[in-house]
């Protein structure tokens, strides 16, 4: 439902495999990435830099090496990608629309990947940019990690849109950075409920029944809101 991606020219091919770009994408070396057509509608020349005006076709094949001379990759392969999904709901006009995305598995780009396509699949559910109040649940699944399921509410003033792929973002890139295992996502889902109004309640005290609390205690405490 949203497309990225880069192109550019395929400098030799031997049967099924392909060299291309005569430069580096992201500089992964071993990668998984899709291998698509794509048609050319112009050339741009510059003395600075030229460049090609196209769009991407379809899928295929894959992109398995991406190093400093040229990517290189195999027609008919199949790239190892990540589900996402996105729902979006405007609850002012009662209408939704949902996004699904096949996400190259770039640990250093997947922050960036996630924040742009959910800007985008926002905007377009809205058809809007401005204020209002988002409630959003996320659900990430992994081989190496059990299903983590989250609720937050955000507000803004200025784009409600922003908020909750931003912090989707912060949240994925927290698991694929942490210092003890691969979480190998499949599969990320955020289903966000939007409103214009501003619905804000603060924080005004908050007191614990204990200063320290073990694994399986029940936490009170008493929370005053305006």
């Amino acid at each position: 439902d949203i497309t990225m991606g880069a192109l550019g020219t395929v400098t030799y091919r031997d049967g099924e495999a392909i060299i291309g770009f005569g430069h580096p994408f992201f500089s992964n070396g071993a990668s998984s990435m899709p291998l698509t057509t794509v048609s050319i509608y112009d050339t741009m020349k510059s003395f600075e830099a030229s460049f090609k005006l196209g769009q991407l076709g379809t899928v295929i094949g894959e992109i398995t090496q991406d190093r400093a001379a040229a990517v290189g990759g195999r027609i008919g392969g199949t790239a190892k990608t990540v589900g996402l999904r996105y729902e979006v709901h405007d609850l002012d006009r009662s209408r939704g629309e949902a996004f699904n995305v096949s996400l190259v598995n770039v640990p250093r780009m997947m922050p960036e990947f996630l924040l742009s396509t959910g800007l985008e699949a926002t905007d377009l559910a809205l058809d809007r940019v401005g204020p209002g109040t988002v409630e959003v649940t996320y659900e990430i699944q992994g081989t190496g990690m059990p299903t983590l399921e989250r609720k937050d509410v955000f507000l803004s003033i200025t784009d409600v849109g922003l908020y909750a792929p931003w912090q989707l973002a912060e949240i994925v890139a927290a698991l694929q950075y942490n210092e003890f295992r691969d979480p190998g996502i499949t599969h990320i889902a955020a289903s966000m409920q939007v409103e214009s109004d501003l619905r804000a309640i603060q924080i005004e005290h908050l007191e614990l029944a204990s200063d320290v609390y073990m694994p399986g205690d029940t936490i009170q405490f008493a929370l005053d809101l305006q």
